[in-house]
């Protein structure tokens, strides 16, 4: 797999070893119309990417088992001659490549089998003719979530927490939300949460064995911690002192000097570079900044254990924060022209909490300006029916103002 260069458009300087566009990469286009072939080649090339061409699913699957280094992601048409895009699904499926980041492009509707596989984090589609901006956009998206990307020898841990925990180093999967061993498990969500701060094995013993016998638990702890470190262990280095979990007079902690990537750290990272770029008038680089930040949040931190309470408090933060640059973002798009990209970051929003009556208002104006009333309209019914449901409460005088203001627009509406 090649390198992936960091070239960030937002102006920052990242820390991390990849983010932004991820500029560099090598992507498979796979599609036997050449038209799109050449039309792809050269928005890659444009865009920093390094595309690669094929014209069939058996010269794309050629590519990936004879050619060397593997390509970073793919776009891939579904009916093509000699091998479909179905059948190179298939395979991908069924081979080590489960993992590689696969942006569907297709003038027909992919199959209920297909459908089902775009739950994955590292599958998606795009309907033919699509516009390049969009297919750029969700092909950065693919990427960002992909846990092959390489990392540097000294940035070989990779922490996914913005959804399902999981943690990857040296391009495989160190463990997951199934990791069967609760404790250590415990102890690296713990760590990880408060980095940079040291727990007292006191602390440790009362949040993991409470009942237990302080002996018991205290060899407990020392075996957890050995498994810990097992797994997160710098595989096949000289120096094996080197840890991500570190102890000092009694007490533990995740060792920010040994270096890692975390979809938290670039997130927030990204969210406060939006936020610097607002204060200085420059709209376009924040949005992008805002997107990427938008591409990495896959759902709350850790919400697979969302009562550890160790947790809670950096879940709201980040999912406020997340919120905030959705509402930015549309602010943004709704200033730029862009009313039904403002209208998809409202939406985004409705989705996790449907009770803001300020968003559904915004939305009702974005859809207006995107000459879509009748559309309008139904926002409104559905934030009735949502702030009846999650408060049991009516749409305020200014919603019904809008609404009304709307419905006079349309002929035969009251």
């Amino acid at each position: 797999m090649g390198t992936l260069l960091v070239m960030d458009a937002c102006g920052c300087t990242p820390t991390w070893d990849h983010g932004g566009w991820v500029e560099g990469a090598t992507v498979l286009v796979v599609d036997d119309d050449p038209d799109i072939r050449e039309t792809l080649r050269d928005l890659l090339e444009d865009e920093g990417y390094h595309p690669e061409l094929a014209r069939n699913g058996r010269e794309a699957m050629d590519r990936l088992e004879y050619g060397g280094q593997l390509p970073d992601a793919m776009l891939l048409d579904l009916a093509m001659p000699e091998m479909d895009g179905y059948a190179v699904l298939d395979q991908l499926r069924q081979s080590l490549l489960q993992e590689f980041p696969v942006l569907i492009i297709s003038a027909q509707r992919p199959q209920p089998t297909i459908l089902r596989a775009l739950d994955s984090e590292l599958r998606d589609f795009i309907a033919k003719p699509f516009d390049l901006d969009e297919l750029l956009i969700r092909l950065q998206r693919l990427m960002l979530r992909s846990p092959r990307l390489e990392a540097s020898s000294d940035q070989a841990l990779r922490v996914y927490a913005l959804g399902s925990l999981r943690v990857y180093r040296d391009k495989g999967l160190v463990f997951d939300e199934g990791w069967r061993n609760k404790p250590a498990k415990t102890i690296f969500k713990l760590l990880f949460t408060h980095r940079g701060q040291r727990y007292p094995k006191d602390i440790l013993l009362e949040e993991l064995w409470p009942e237990a016998d302080p002996d018991v638990a205290a060899n407990r702890l020392r075996v957890a911690i050995h498994e810990l470190r097992k797994m997160l262990g710098h595989h096949g280095r000289k120096d094996k002192t080197q840890t991500q979990i570190g102890q000092q007079e009694g007490s533990y902690f995740f060792d920010s000097s040994v270096t890692c990537w975390s979809d938290v750290d670039t997130f927030e990272e990204y969210s406060r570079r939006a936020q610097e770029l607002i204060r200085d008038s420059r709209f376009d680089e924040a949005l992008h900044a805002y997107r990427s930040a938008e591409a990495l949040y896959q759902g709350d931190y850790m919400r697979d254990d969302p009562f550890f309470e160790w947790t809670i408090a950096t879940r709201e933060r980040l999912r406020e924060a997340h919120l905030n640059g959705l509402s930015e973002a549309a602010r943004i798009c709704a200033a730029q022209g862009l009313p039904e990209e403002a209208a998809g970051f409202c939406r985004k929003i409705l989705r996790i909490e449907p009770w803001r009556e300020e968003v559904y208002r915004r939305l009702m104006e974005y859809l207006v300006a995107a000459g879509r009333p009748h559309e309008a309209l139904r926002v409104f019914e559905d934030c009735r029916r949502a702030l009846r449901a999650e408060i049991e409460a009516e749409p305020s005088s200014e919603t019904c103002d809008l609404r009304e203001r709307v419905a006079a627009n349309l002929p035969g509406t009251s």
